[in-house]
Formats: C-alpha cells, sequence, structure tokens
C-alpha cells in the first residue's frame, strides 16, 4: 500500500570485514539500529504529510523493523499502528481500517497519497543516515567484541 525504497549497500571496505567477523546477533542487532535511525524522518514527513481532517490518522503513523534471516533483508515500515484505537465523541476511531480510503480516494474524495509524497522526499537522506549509523556503530560494536574476547581484529 506505501511507497518503498530499496537499495544495496557496497563499498563499505574494510568495515565489511569487521562487520563478518562479528557473530549474527551482533550483526542483526546493527543492522536494526541502522534501519530504525534511518526510517526515523520518513516516519516524521508522513506525520507532517497526513492530513488532519481524517481524525486520527497523523496519530496512528508508526515505523516497524523487522529483519529477516535468510537472504539478509531488513524490512523497515512506516505505516499506521494496527491496534491503534481513538475515542472520538463516544465512537472508536480505528485509522488501519481507513487508510486505504484516503490514499486511494472514493467516488466522493479525491486521492490524497501523503505517504508517498513522504517518501519520495525523505528517500535519499534514509539511504545516507543508514550507512552512516552503520560507520559510526560496526567500530563501536567490534571494538566492545574485541575487549571481551568474542572476536579477534
Amino acid at each position: 500500500m506505501a511507497e518503498s525504497v530499496s537499495f544495496q549497500i557496497s563499498g563499505l571496505g574494510n568495515l565489511k570485514r569487521i562487520f563478518d567477523l562479528m557473530p549474527v546477533k551482533f550483526q542483526q542487532n546493527s543492522i536494526k539500529k541502522a534501519a530504525t535511525f534511518a526510517i526515523t524522518p520518513a516516519v516524521k514527513a508522513v506525520e507532517e504529510e497526513a492530513p488532519e481532517d481524517f481524525g486520527a490518522l497523523k496519530e496512528a503513523i508508526g515505523k516497524r523493523v523487522r529483519i529477516y534471516r535468510t537472504g539478509g533483508v531488513v524490512h523497515a515500515m512506516v505505516g499506521i499502528k494496527d491496534n491503534f484505537v481513538r475515542y472520538y465523541s463516544g465512537r472508536k476511531q480505528r485509522p488501519s481500517k481507513y487508510l486505504h480510503l484516503v490514499m486511494y480516494g472514493t467516488v466522493h474524495s479525491a486521492p490524497n497519497r501523503f505517504i508517498n509524497r513522504a517518501f519520495t522526499r525523505t528517500s535519499t537522506d534514509m539511504q545516507r543516515r543508514f550507512i552512516r549509523k552503520l560507520k559510526r556503530d560496526i567500530p563501536l560494536d567490534a571494538a566492545r567484541l574485541r575487549d571481551k574476547g568474542v572476536i579477534r581484529l
């Protein structure tokens, strides 16, 4: 339903060698922290772009990062929290139930692709932030593991 940004990381040189020496749990932790750090501007941009006349839509925006072991895929998602409920005038509002109506429009309303606009605006920033966070965290994690005697650099 939402826009997606996909990229591969190459050219890290010595950091790639250090990263490969680290245990898998530490690799996944570093990647997850970097993806969470990278997706934060997209969350803020989606919140800015979200229409305010559709109830609880702006409040329900959140992020989730998942790591899939097979294939080394990291999936960072920005969207509506599934379990978000807000009561307004005694009635439940569930933005996850009407997001598609806002995004794609209806017979009575024009589509408002606010998530797509936000992702287009922040996609290059997300890549830069992801790589910057990895370049900062991998040496720190490697030094921590070296001090514990887990890896030898």
